[in-house]
């Protein structure tokens, strides 16, 4: 028996407002790498600029196979696509904050050597949120049990039969429209981060006042730590400030928000 081949006209998920998001996100974001992308050929790039052109397309290409994944019914593939979208994009800030570990970056971000992801993020509370978090233990619990296949993992591959008896599927799954929220919900901040990055130290103009490239990644940590779910679009806000940066990009930079980045696009 064949399965369906889905298009943007008849998608399953088609309607759902965080897949929105996600998708005039995406629209943005590549809009911005083709403007990105040119600038850093044929000029001298800085230690951080060689790692964001190896960092920035992974993150963009796992985002949008995130995507096609959700508009094919592959949402327990795209759950687990989210541990390296997340450590990429956390890797990105990681380096943009702390210069230092640039040295273990070109050194060749050996297991030994390099910060867990756990740890990363703990730095990042600490350094760039000024401790706005008590605590981000356990931030990495959910993505690793996805990837890693731990009994906890069951929960984002069951459904229920006709008879209401929880199955696990081995195909597309269809009915999860909840589910495929939490994924929207979880990679739209962290592409927003990505851009907040690639923007300002990619593009061929940086803003002149070289604080500015924290905002947009600040503001993202800030909307989207552990313990702070999405039951539903409506939950989300907007309350954010927006400027353009300096760089002619037309990119809204967002210094203070809540809940998580799904309403705001950074359009250009």
């Amino acid at each position: 028996m064949s399965t369906p081949i889905f298009t943007p006209t008849n998608e399953p998920y088609l309607g759902r407002e965080l897949l929105f998001q996600f998708d005039n996100l995406i629209s943005s974001c590549l809009e911005l790498n083709t403007k990105c992308a040119p600038a850093s050929h044929n000029r001298p790039l800085s230690r951080l600029q060689r790692a964001l052109c190896i960092l920035v397309p992974q993150t963009i290409t796992l985002a949008l196979s995130v995507r096609e994944l959700i508009r094919q019914g592959y949402l327990f593939g795209a759950k687990v696509l989210m541990r390296p979208v997340t450590e990429r994009a956390v890797t990105i800030l990681y380096l943009f904050r702390n210069p230092g570990a640039l040295q273990i970056w070109d050194d060749g971000w050996k297991h030994n050597r390099r910060p867990n992801l756990q740890a990363m993020v703990e730095y990042l509370n600490k350094e760039l949120l000024q401790d706005k978090f008590q605590t981000v233990k356990g931030f990495a619990h959910d993505l690793n049990s996805a990837t890693h296949g731990d009994p906890l993992s069951a929960q984002w591959n069951a459904v229920l039969g006709a008879d209401g008896v929880p199955v696990f599927p081995v195909s597309k799954n269809l009915c999860s429209p909840q589910l495929a929220d939490e994924i929207c919900a979880e990679v739209i901040p962290w592409l927003a981060a990505t851009m907040g990055i690639m923007a300002p130290h990619l593009a061929k103009r940086p803003p002149q006042d070289p604080t500015d490239a924290c905002k947009p990644a600040r503001y993202v940590l800030r909307s989207f730590m552990p313990g702070r779910k999405l039951a539903a679009p409506r939950a989300l806000s907007t309350n954010g400030l927006a400027r353009k940066s300096s760089a002619r990009l037309g990119l809204n930079w967002l210094e203070r928000g809540d809940i998580a980045l799904a309403r705001v696009l950074l359009s250009l």
